[in-house]
């Protein structure tokens, strides 16, 4: 009997170059960090990824996410349009599976988010502005963290206008 050959899952982060830089998922079975499309808005997802990585994608298992899913639905439209059918999303993006998860998944770094907390640490992301306070504190000890500048390597995770530390912007 022959066995039906598994395709190879890939593992795409949907958000632009900056969120990608300070947090992403690891890939399940070689850790190995999600697809950067590096791009710098989502509006160039289609014409800058897509266009150049349709065909390579088409035999493969599409896995993407995105800070809370809305840029996954349009990700997966523009990626069916171009021929890729076997196309997935996290349901309720990072957002969600750090509310389950914490520390203890494969997301690793900050999640960026769209309010005055900025960036947030698996372990702050259900809490209040107070707490998130308290908690980004206590989790700067176990918090991966996954940027680095493009200077000197130096690790950081924090936005800003670059990709690099307070320490080459100055």
């Amino acid at each position: 009997e022959k066995r039906k050959k598994k395709k190879e899952l890939v593992l795409i982060d949907i958000r632009n170059t900056f969120e990608h830089a300070i947090g992403h998922f690891l890939h399940p079975t070689n850790n190995a960090p999600a697809i950067n499309p590096n791009t710098t808005t989502f509006s160039s997802f289609d014409s800058k990824f897509c266009a150049r990585n349709a065909s390579s994608l088409a035999n493969k298992t599409v896995l993407m996410y995105c800070t809370g899913g809305i840029r996954c639905e349009k990700a997966s439209v523009m990626l069916k349009r171009r021929g890729v059918r076997d196309v997935y999303q996290l349901s309720g993006g990072i957002h969600e599976y750090v509310q389950q998860f914490g520390d203890g998944g494969f997301f690793k770094g900050k999640n960026f988010v769209f309010d005055q907390r900025v960036a947030l640490s698996p372990s702050a992301s259900a809490t209040t502005t107070q707490q998130h306070i308290n908690n980004e504190e206590e989790s700067k000890t176990k918090n991966t963290i996954v940027g680095k500048c493009i200077e000197c390597s130096t690790p950081y995770d924090t936005i800003s206008g670059s990709i690099l530390c307070t320490v080459c912007r100055d």
